[in-house]
């Protein structure tokens, strides 16, 4: 009797670990997922009609969650400067100060568009 309990335990507790693991490592989000909570028409449109997988995983997304506002006032610290030229070279280090975050990289990489708003968007 001890032992059957000991395996069914043994089992619940290894299909628990499995699920948690797959639900949040595993399986990819669609766009449609990730942009949920928009007052925007032109988004819920363009969600609707180009809903894809977007490569991102649950743990992805609390990684940027966590580092939203410091990638936001990276962003917007780029957008502010005036001139053209320090602009694009800020630009560049900021995608590359991006590109070692790994789940940014997967949003740059993947088949997203490489603009900020579409990154400030998903941050939000």
């Amino acid at each position: 009797m001890k032992i059957l309990f000991a395996v069914l335990l043994f089992c619940c507790i290894s299909l628990g670990g499995y699920y948690y693991y797959n639900h949040e490592y595993v399986e990819t989000l669609m766009l449609s997922d990730i942009i949920t909570d928009t007052k925007d028409d032109w988004t819920k449109i363009a969600v609707g009609l180009l809903d894809f997988d977007t490569g991102l995983t649950r743990h992805d997304l609390s990684q940027l969650y966590s580092k939203k506002d410091y990638w936001l006032k990276r962003i917007n610290e780029v957008d502010n400067i005036i001139d053209p030229n320090i602009q694009a070279k800020e630009s560049e280090k900021l995608l590359a100060e991006m590109m070692d975050d790994q789940a940014i990289k997967k949003i740059i990489k993947g088949s997203f568009t490489q603009t900020s708003e579409f990154i400030k968007e998903i941050l939000r």
